[in-house]
């Protein structure tokens, strides 16, 4: 998932994912994030299958909110809706998560959600015009099982 620069990328995305609910093979899947008390939308957020055959599989989860709504706990809470989503319902054995190496803030979001930090991608993102390093994060199936039992 990346974010579209202008209204003619952002209006070809939303076709992209209206078309993609209509696949057979869907991979994508993507939601919107809303606060319900207030009926407004904030974001949205998502995962894509990488990996999957029939005893499990990998996805890569990815939320992105409005900058007024950050540091208020919607991007754990969204985070960790879609890890149980993709373990309950979508037959996945292990999510994965990356950022920005800088993005301190969505690195403690993954950290919450009980990710283990997998590695670290020299110069694995373009943007503005600059290689920026990466962070992956990812936690199995057993482990989300094993710190929900504890809460």
């Amino acid at each position: 998932m990346r974010t579209p620069k202008t209204e003619k990328e952002a209006f070809l995305e939303f076709e992209n994912i209206i078309a993609d609910r209509k696949r057979q093979d869907r991979k994508r899947f993507i939601w919107g994030i809303f606060l319900l008390d207030e009926d407004v939308y904030i974001g949205d957020a998502g995962f894509e299958i990488i990996k999957h055959n029939e005893t499990g599989g990998i996805a890569e989860i990815g939320y992105f909110l409005d900058k007024s709504y950050w540091g208020k706990g919607y991007a754990t809470e969204t985070a960790s809706l879609l890890i149980e989503y993709c373990f309950t319902k979508m037959n996945i054995h292990k999510v994965v998560a990356s950022c920005d190496m800088r993005n301190t803030p969505s690195e403690k979001v993954m950290i919450k959600c009980g990710m283990k930090k997998e590695g670290e991608f020299r110069q694995n993102r373009y943007k503005d015009n600059e290689r920026h390093d990466e962070l992956k994060y990812g936690i199995l199936k057993k482990e989300w099982r094993e710190r929900r039992d504890e809460e």
